[in-house]
């Protein structure tokens, strides 16, 4: 409930927004401020989709920068480089 009286004052908030800097002229009718109820609402969802994706990604990426700097560390006190990852071996010590 909350959600939905959250999207009907932004949306009457943007129609008032298009009109007075005259972007756009809409009239404030019950149609309109339904479609702009349904384009808030979608667009919210695309942001949620693609913040989930990046903090995946993001995620991710520490993950493999910490792998690879304990790797490292292996190799620097131990002396010796773990033979089953030859291309990471070239990569990091050549």
């Amino acid at each position: 409930m909350k959600r939905i009286f959250v999207l009907i004052m932004l949306s009457v908030i943007l129609i008032f927004g298009l009109n007075y800097t005259e972007l756009y002229n809409i009239d404030l009718t019950v149609q309109s401020l339904i479609y702009m109820i349904i384009f808030l609402a979608i667009v919210s969802m695309i942001y949620r989709i693609i913040f989930k994706f990046i903090k995946s990604f993001a995620s991710l990426f520490i993950i493999v920068i910490v792998l690879i700097v304990l790797y490292y560390f292996y190799v620097y006190f131990t002396g010796k480089p773990i033979e089953s990852l030859d291309s990471i071996n070239q990569y990091l010590f050549s």
